[in-house]
């Protein structure tokens, strides 16, 4: 929190939603909760940088998808995904479903910057997602923030069940879970790998209450520590992400045979 001391509050957005208000200081640009909670945030000196701890976790994609056409983004935040994909392929097709509409504002006015307007649907995710398949997204990211917790139909399969839907066999999708312990996050782990098969990953982010999830429609072809290394050096060449120290992550927290990431 050091680093988002000292702001200037530049504007205070309320819908029925809950209230949040954008501050900036010399170096960051953030999005505050009524209760104080940093919600998404964005380096001022250059805008693609991930800000948030979790946020490299949730690109630990790129080792699966390295090359995505198409992104839908699930909770739209301050858009620090949309400015990371966007700094490193313009051509990327990204969506987001947002259901706040002071976010969505909040976001256009204030840390959309240069980039062309995406397509944003103002919805929430508990509602919108057709039931039929419509595989189109490589790669999807789920980051849902409320300040009354998860919403109730992320403790059921059936959104889930929905996402994968929206995805070919070798999509990926980032979930990012604000859990309050231990036995919350084996429950909701639990809903995600009854609806994905088991064909999940976990990684623990720090000291932080977030638990990233990668679940997979399929098991990914690319699971070996030789593969997912070659990717991370590939990835490191323009990207300012430790992807070495994620994939250590993975298999310190993850069934594996030392060799290659195990699924069952």
């Amino acid at each position: 929190m050091e680093a988002f001391s000292n702001g200037i509050l530049l504007h205070e957005y309320r819908d029925e939603h809950g209230a949040i208000s954008v501050y900036e200081n010399d170096r960051y640009r953030w999005i505050q909760t009524a209760s104080g909670n940093i919600q998404s945030a964005m380096n001022k000196s250059d805008i693609s940088i991930p800000v948030l701890p979790y946020f490299p976790a949730m690109l630990t994609t790129l080792l699966f998808a390295p090359e995505p056409q198409r992104i839908l983004v699930v909770g739209l935040g301050g858009g620090e995904l949309i400015r990371f994909f966007n700094h490193q392929d313009s051509d990327i097709e990204m969506f987001s479903i947002e259901k706040s509409r002071a976010m969505i504002h909040a976001y256009q006015c204030y840390f959309q910057q240069e980039m062309a307007p995406i397509p944003i649907i103002a919805d929430d995710i508990c509602q919108y997602l057709p039931s039929e398949d419509n595989a189109n997204y490589e790669i999807i990211f789920l980051d849902v923030f409320s300040e009354n917790g998860l919403p109730d139909c992320l403790s059921s399969p059936v959104v889930y069940e929905r996402l994968a839907r929206q995805m070919p066999d070798d999509g990926v999708l980032a979930i990012n879970l604000a859990v309050k312990n231990e036995q919350q996050a084996m429950s909701l782990l639990k809903v995600v790998r009854q609806a994905f098969h088991s064909n999940t990953l976990c990684l623990a982010v720090g000291k932080h209450l977030n638990l990233v999830i990668l679940a997979f429609k399929q098991a990914p072809e690319i699971n070996s520590l030789n593969q997912l290394q070659a990717n991370a050096k590939r990835l490191q060449n323009n990207v300012e992400i430790d992807f070495m120290e994620l994939i250590d992550n993975l298999f310190m927290t993850n069934p594996n045979n030392g060799e290659r990431l195990v699924f069952n």
